[in-house]
């Protein structure tokens, strides 16, 4: 809830400095702790610590370790032109769950926006560590960062931390992963067509039988989207989705606790997979494996190659992200690329918006992405698959789904798109 549009920490902000300024509060005067103050206006404690905040960085109080916040002596700083800021440096912050040739990519997008506002970017990263995320968050809020753009860890333990953000309309925008529940501002690539692309690049090369390999297609969202963007492939093509058409940690965790004992876990999983692939007989036997991202094609790719399963000749399989990688492997793969500077470009405008507007809607957007063919797809093995008839529409091996003025893509890093 806001007054007159201003941020919750805003307004606490504004009704102690008129209260210091009009000498209600004088020189000396003990405020109350950030607990209190939380309680006072019906804020969360993040919001009180902010508020706080901005009261000591425009020298109106005087924040003393163990003891509590005072009123200064001296004069409170002048205010900025664009508002309630911090006396010093603009910024906003980006948390993102490793470090990898995406953090970069990423930043570069966002410190591209920032710059035309004047703003300076902070980069934090949480390591996977969903408590190392909520101490971040509100660590850089604390400290004066006027909003956030944030690459969650893949848990939703945090949701109780960002619904109190949105309660205080303090601004934030997703970015890849979207949290159960909450209408977050959220910048993503468009997962569901880009995985629908790559899933009919394989149904147009005569495959009918495809199974798809995930980690949690329920749980994280971005690869839900891609589920259903394989589903859409096969409907709109015709193509009946096979009986037994998805695999993921559900499907593996019935693996046996003694099979290959000392592998570790995700190659014990895939070499699982093909353990149950190849118990299909023949004629029902999949001809193709769309693999929720690289990481896991580039399991697929290596665990066969050892067992002797020829890539694309008894399987055709592909990926999703592009990493760096990708086109080095021994068969190089077919995938999908993220734009992901536009991405944070994007991620950044949306950040901007809410900044400049607190308490607008959330906007969900989602970034074109492009389909890459290299060596891992191919057509069925004879014997496995007729030679498709033609379908309702013609395939382009590479089309360009960006704008056409859009900047070459960076390409990400590990954990993105799930």
């Amino acid at each position: 809830m806001t007054t007159a549009g201003l941020p919750l920490y805003a307004v606490i902000f504004n009704d102690y400095k008129g209260r210091i300024l009009s000498g209600e509060l004088p020189p000396g005067a003990r405020l109350p702790g950030e607990m209190e103050l939380a309680a006072e206006y019906g804020v969360s404690r993040i919001t009180a610590t902010r508020a706080l905040k901005e009261l000591e960085l425009h020298k109106l109080i005087v924040r003393i370790r163990g003891s509590g916040s005072y009123v200064g002596e001296g004069r409170a700083s002048p205010e900025p032109d664009s508002g309630v800021r911090d006396g010093r440096l603009s910024i906003i912050s980006l948390v993102l769950p490793f470090e990898a040739e995406v953090s970069f990519d990423i930043f570069k997008g966002i410190e591209d926006v920032a710059k035309e506002h004047d703003y300076f970017v902070t980069f934090h990263n949480s390591s996977q560590s969903e408590t190392a995320e909520r101490q971040i968050v509100e660590d850089v809020i604390s400290r004066g960062s006027h909003g956030l753009i944030i690459y969650p860890a893949m848990t939703d333990n945090n949701l109780d931390l960002y619904s109190g953000l949105m309660i205080d309309t303090y601004p934030f925008v997703m970015i890849d992963h979207k949290l159960p529940g909450l209408d977050t501002s959220l910048v993503w690539a468009d997962n569901r067509n880009g995985f629908s692309e790559i899933t009919g690049h394989l149904l147009e090369l005569g495959h009918r039988r495809v199974v798809m390999v995930g980690s949690s297609v329920y749980g994280i969202s971005s690869e839900l989207e891609r589920y259903r963007g394989f589903c859409k492939a096969h409907i709109d093509r015709g193509v009946p989705l096979m009986g037994k058409h998805l695999y993921d940690q559900h499907d593996l965790a019935r693996m046996p606790a003694d099979y290959r004992p000392g592998e570790e876990e995700p190659r014990r999983a895939i070499a699982y997979l093909y353990d149950l692939l190849e118990t299909i007989p023949e004629p029902e036997r999949p001809t193709a494996i769309a693999a929720v991202n690289d990481s896991l094609a580039q399991l697929l790719v290596t665990i066969a190659m050892e067992r002797g399963i020829r890539i694309p000749g008894d399987y055709s399989v592909t990926g999703f992200d592009d990493l760096p990688w990708s086109a080095h492997l021994p068969v190089p793969l077919t995938t999908v690329r993220q734009d992901v500077r536009t991405i944070g470009r994007v991620a950044a405008q949306e950040l901007f918006r809410k900044i400049n507007n607190p308490g607008s809607p959330a906007r969900v957007v989602d970034v074109e992405s492009r389909l890459v063919v290299r060596d891992s797809s191919g057509e069925p093995r004879k014997g496995r698959a007729a030679r498709p008839e033609r379908l309702s529409a013609p395939w382009e091996e590479e089309r360009v789904l960006s704008s056409p003025d859009a900047e070459a893509p960076a390409r990400p890093g590990e954990r993105l798109g799930g």
